[in-house]
């Protein structure tokens, strides 16, 4: 017999489990998958803001407040493209609104290998004082694994099952990081579960 539900979101290819499971195992499975991804996306959500925040201001500060309104030079030709784009759709060039049109790979890539010495050692470390002494690839490393769930999550695509992506913890703990001024964000979205509820 076939489950809609298990068809329609083709769990027998997002989950690495047994099809021939029962539908109420399947089900119990995906409801797993759906409360994962509600208590990770909200702060999900604060980490690209804090992120894209803390690295605008920090190239603002460095590089002039006008760097995101024209074509910097500090930039390679793919950011200068996103770049480009997110001025295009922007109806009143303003600066917020450019820097809110900017998706979380553009941000990524400005603290990849191939800005180490343009951006990262001039400015963009300074962006990251949770992470001193650390270098700039284990910065990337982690904001790239949350990229990477953050777009599992987007796209309906499993989570549960995979070890590499960061647990709620770790999430909390990298915001903190990012800026402690959340914190009071976090305790409203993730209160401290009662004991008996445990």
């Amino acid at each position: 017999m076939s489950c809609g539900i298990c068809d329609s979101l083709l769990l027998s290819e997002a989950m690495p489990i047994d099809a021939s499971l029962p539908h109420e195992v399947w089900h119990g499975l995906y409801l797993d998958e759906i409360r994962i991804a509600l208590r990770n996306w909200s702060l999900i959500r604060l980490i690209e803001v804090a992120l894209r925040n803390k690295i605008s201001l920090q190239l603002e500060s460095r590089f002039g407040d006008d760097f995101f309104l024209g074509q910097p030079k500090q930039l390679m030709s793919g950011e200068q493209y996103r770049l480009r784009e997110a001025q295009r759709a922007s109806k009143i060039p303003s600066r917020s609104v450019v820097v809110r049109n900017l998706p979380m790979g553009f941000w990524l890539q400005l603290l990849s290998k191939k800005y180490e010495s343009t951006l990262w050692a001039p400015a963009l470390h300074h962006s990251f004082p949770g992470w001193a002494g650390q270098p700039r690839n284990s910065v990337h490393e982690e904001f790239t694994a949350i990229w990477t769930l953050r777009n599992r999550i987007a796209h309906h695509e499993a989570i549960g099952h995979m070890a590499s992506l960061p647990d709620t913890e770790k999430l909390v703990r990298t915001l903190l990081l990012l800026n402690p001024e959340f914190e009071p964000f976090i305790k409203a979205l993730h209160p401290v579960e009662s004991p008996h509820e445990q």
